[in-house]
């Protein structure tokens, strides 16, 4: 078999998909109705706190607590401690998070990468839309040139937002249909706010055969996580029945954009 490409993500700064809620449980009243235990939809918030391996920064939990005392904490990534990890596990593809107004430290985190690139597959940058977004994204692509690897522009429109309903994956069309406009060298991939619903509406719109992927991120996870509730062991592979409901689950997802 074929092995699958390995992909890291990187950071160029504060970002949503690099943070953790954290808050002292202590400081809950012990009347708390715990609205942010209910909205969590990682399962990462009980009695002790923040499960920090479950949370993956949705920041859903933020804006519910009736005390205000919930935090998060970001963790921005230092090309120095990357790069030598890159090199060593042999990383097929990279995936820089990036946000417009950060050239200057997007430039910097290229320059590290820049050296390592020519042994990518594929790059890919995330970025959310913006008023300026398209001056920035042509920005970037100077940054980069030249490019030994395809390129990706993931149209984060709503980050981590799939799994609340079918209306969220409207922005990340609406910013893929902004670069499509702007006929920028590289692929375009749907993210922020994708679910069952994206295939259907760009089939409306006309954009299906545009659009060279979709990225389903907390849409997935939300279809995954009541087969991981139910694991007696930490590892889906080991458990080779809960495994095969998860790659069903999978595989009805990604033929719709196969089909």
């Amino acid at each position: 078999n074929r092995r699958p490409w390995l992909m890291v993500s990187l950071n160029d700064g504060e970002d949503p998909h690099f943070r953790k809620a954290v808050f002292n449980p202590q400081l809950c009243p012990v009347d708390c109705p715990r609205p942010c235990e209910k909205i969590c939809p990682a399962y990462a918030i009980d009695g002790g706190g923040v499960i920090e391996q479950r949370c993956y920064g949705c920041g859903r939990c933020l804006p519910v607590c009736p005390e205000q005392i919930i935090e998060t904490r970001s963790r921005i990534c230092q090309p120095e401690e990357i790069i030598p990890l890159i090199i060593e596990m042999g990383v097929d593809a990279i995936e820089i998070h990036t946000q417009v107004g950060h050239g200057e430290e997007f430039a910097r985190l290229w320059q590290a990468i820049a050296p390592v690139s020519k042994n990518l597959k594929i790059l890919a940058i995330s970025c959310q839309d913006d008023e300026y977004i398209i001056d920035y994204l042509h920005d970037l692509r100077e940054i980069i040139s030249p490019l030994s690897c395809p390129l990706i522009w993931q149209t984060d429109g709503r980050p981590m937002s799939g799994d609340i309903g079918k209306g969220t994956t409207h922005p990340a069309i609406n910013m893929a249909k902004k670069v499509l406009c702007a006929n920028l060298a590289g692929f375009v991939q749907l993210a922020g706010g994708t679910n069952d619903h994206t295939v259907t509406k760009l089939q409306q719109l006309g954009l299906r055969e545009k659009i060279a992927g979709i990225a389903s991120g907390s849409y997935a996870r939300s279809l995954i996580l009541p087969i991981l509730e139910h694991l007696d062991q930490p590892n889906l592979e080991n458990d080779p029945q809960a495994y095969q409901e998860a790659l069903k689950a999978a595989s009805i997802l990604v033929a719709q954009l196969k089909a």
